[in-house]
């Protein structure tokens, strides 16, 4: 907490070694809803990072998107990195800047899935196998997608434990698989009318 760094940051004169980082880290509120949508951003793969010539890819902290929007809209999102020199002491204790590149943040992208719509259709679908999208008929505009059952995406950005990874790929209801665009089911009676 903020008490905790405040004290860390007054003695660091006493702590060498030890400094402290300020980063941003994903949060999904409501993430049980918006998994299949959104996705989430997770640590880089040993393969991903062979395929990159991305320096950034070598921070065992950097995360990149692996599904959805996330995955999708990656190097949009992400923005571009700084760069901070410092000429450091022997105990490590920062003397002055040499130089100081800001970083660039990401774009912001908009959705047209409607929060209300979404959360609704997940309240009906809860635990059942199934998946339902409700589309604007004047324009095509996606207001809900949902695949049910779901995931927690924040247990990814902090980092799954294999016991819940293998509970997530095990589980007979497949709750990773998005039934919205990845499943393919007959069409229902509503279908007739069209024929």
């Amino acid at each position: 907490n903020r008490q905790q760094i405040a004290r860390v940051s007054a003695n660091a004169h006493n702590l060498p070694g030890l400094s402290i980082d300020i980063a941003q880290i994903r949060f999904y509120p409501n993430g049980y809803n918006y998994a299949h949508i959104i996705g989430y951003v997770s640590t880089i793969s040993k393969k991903e990072k062979e395929n990159s010539d991305n320096p950034l890819y070598d921070n065992p902290d950097f995360k990149i998107g692996k599904r959805g929007i996330e995955k999708y809209y990656d190097s949009t999102l992400q923005g571009k990195s700084g760069v901070k020199q410092l000429e450091v002491n022997a105990h490590g204790l920062p003397v002055r800047e040499l130089s100081n590149k800001e970083s660039t943040p990401g774009d912001n992208i908009s959705l047209t899935i409607n929060i209300d719509i979404q959360n609704y259709v997940m309240s009906l679908l809860k635990e059942q196998n199934g998946s339902v999208v409700v589309m604007d008929v004047d324009n095509g505009d996606v207001l809900a997608m949902c695949s049910s059952p779901s995931f927690d995406p924040n247990k990814f950005t902090y980092g799954i434990s294999s016991g819940e990874w293998n509970n997530l790929i095990n589980n007979q209801d497949k709750p990773l698989l998005n039934r919205a665009i990845a499943s393919s089911y007959p069409p229902g009676s509503t279908f007739k009318l069209i024929t």
